[in-house]
């Protein structure tokens, strides 16, 4: 079973792009700096999000769940594999807002949803594991059913 996370938002993109280069055009006909403010700033959010995209991929085995994690352009990659028979217990925590820190960040959260939701798996030595995973929801519920459930003795 593999599954990945939300892909790029490319119409988003797209849309901030294509702004910056209307008020581009604008600055260009009008020769007012307002525009080539508004050009700069428009710019420079498509760019990082660009460059600050990261996606997981998350690849359920018979023996081992393997993890991919690629941020900033490719350029650094984590990958790891965590064997079956040492996971514990795993969850899912999903990040929500709510109404004032939504109203706070509503247009950067409309262009570029950043709410960070992690897998967090548990070992049996102790340590845990956060995966960050902004994907389908049912997705990953479905691979946390296949992921051990183990209760510790004390």
């Amino acid at each position: 079973m593999i599954i990945k996370s939300e892909s790029r938002k490319s119409i988003k993109i797209a849309f901030v792009v294509i702004s910056a280069f209307i008020f581009f055009i604008l600055w260009l006909v009008k020769d007012n700096s307002f525009y080539i403010f508004l050009t700069g700033i428009f710019g420079f959010i498509s760019l990082l999000e660009y460059v600050a995209y990261g996606q997981t991929i998350l690849e359920l085995t018979a023996t081992e769940l393997k993890v991919q994690r690629k941020v900033m352009l490719n350029i650094i990659s984590e990958d790891f594999t965590i064997e079956l028979k040492n996971i514990q217990s795993s969850f899912y925590d999903k990040k929500t807002y709510d109404s004032w820190e939504l109203y706070q960040r509503l247009a950067w959260e409309l262009l570029f949803p950043g709410g960070q939701s992690h897998l967090v798996i548990h070992k049996l030595d102790g340590k845990k594991h956060k995966i960050i995973f902004n994907g389908n929801e049912t997705e990953l519920l479905n691979l946390q059913k296949e992921l051990p459930k183990r209760i510790p003795n004390y």
